[in-house]
C-alpha cells in the first residue's frame, strides 16, 4: 500500500476541496431548483467527501502505530467497509423519502451505484478478513474512486440547482 500513498494524499486533497466547496455553496447561494433535493445533495456531498477524506487517510493513521502493511490495509478496509455501510444506509433512507414524496423523479443511477457499492463493501470485508491479498489495494482504491465519482456527481447536481447571491 505504501506505493499508493501519494495517490491517497492526492485523493485526500480532492475530497477536502469537495467538502470546502459544499460549505461555500451553503453559505453563499440560494436554492432555486428543488430545494429539498438540493439540500440532500449538499449534505450528501459533504458526508461522502468527509468520509472519503477520512478513508483516504486511514492507512496513514494505522501505519503510524508501526503495524505491518498488510495489517494496516486490513484495519483500514474494515473501518472503510463499516463506514460505507452506514453512509449507504443513510443515502438509501434519504433517497427513499425524496422519491416517495415525489421530490426526485429518476432512479436510473441509483441501482447501478448501489450494486457497485455492495460489491466494493463485500470486497472491503474480504480484505479485512484476510481473504484477498493480491487485490487488497485495488479494492480499497475502488472504494475511494466510488466516493470520488459520487462527490463529482453531487457537485454537478448542486451547481445546476443553486444560484449564487449577488450584491445589491
Amino acid at each position: 500500500m505504501t506505493e499508493y500513498w501519494d495517490l491517497l494524499k492526492t485523493l485526500a486533497q480532492i475530497f477536502s476541496a469537495f467538502a470546502g466547496f459544499a460549505g461555500v455553496v451553503a453559505a453563499f447561494s440560494t436554492i432555486h431548483l428543488s430545494p429539498e433535493a438540493t439540500v440532500f445533495r449538499v449534505r450528501a456531498l459533504v458526508a461522502v467527501a468527509l468520509f472519503s477524506l477520512v478513508a483516504s487517510l486511514l492507512p496513514f493513521f494505522a501505519g503510524a502505530f508501526n503495524v505491518s502493511e498488510a495489517d494496516t490495509l486490513r484495519i483500514s478496509a474494515l473501518f472503510f467497509g463499516l463506514g460505507m455501510c452506514s453512509i449507504g444506509l443513510w443515502v438509501w433512507r434519504q433517497l427513499s423519502s425524496l422519491y416517495t414524496a415525489g421530490l426526485l423523479d429518476t432512479q436510473v443511477y441509483f441501482w447501478p451505484l448501489f450494486i457497485l457499492a455492495v460489491v466494493i463493501i463485500v470486497g472491503l470485508f474480504a480484505v479485512s478478513g484476510g481473504l484477498v491479498h493480491e487485490m487488497a489495494a485495488a479494492i480499497y482504491l475502488s472504494g475511494l474512486y466510488l466516493g470520488l465519482f459520487l462527490c463529482s456527481y453531487y457537485f454537478v447536481m448542486v451547481i445546476f440547482a443553486v444560484e449564487m447571491k449577488t450584491r445589491k
